[in-house]
């Protein structure tokens, strides 16, 4: 994920930048979704070691992925767009 998304313009003491914001956004919202219907096969099937290892990936991904991601994709296209305007007042 980190190799798709950061741009190669990181400094350390700067919040991460991402070089497409929207795929951040749209690649969690795909994980969430794919471990989801995951989840549903394994109870359909009555596995429920399946189920839990699903359940506890859902909740770490709930944990972390506002944090690490979509935190950081939502400033960038926030940043992005302040740029923007700026850029059109000027001409």
């Amino acid at each position: 994920m980190k190799a798709i998304c950061l741009s190669t313009k990181e400094d350390p003491t700067k919040r991460p930048e991402f070089a497409i914001p929207s795929l951040a956004l749209k690649i969690g919202y795909g994980i969430k979704k794919c471990a989801a219907i995951e989840r549903g096969q394994a109870l359909r099937r009555g596995d429920l070691g399946k189920n839990k290892k699903y359940m506890a990936f859902l909740h770490l991904l709930n944990l972390e992925w506002s944090v690490r991601i979509s935190s950081n994709a939502l400033s960038t296209l926030y940043t992005r767009k302040k740029e923007c305007s700026r850029f059109i007042a000027y001409h």
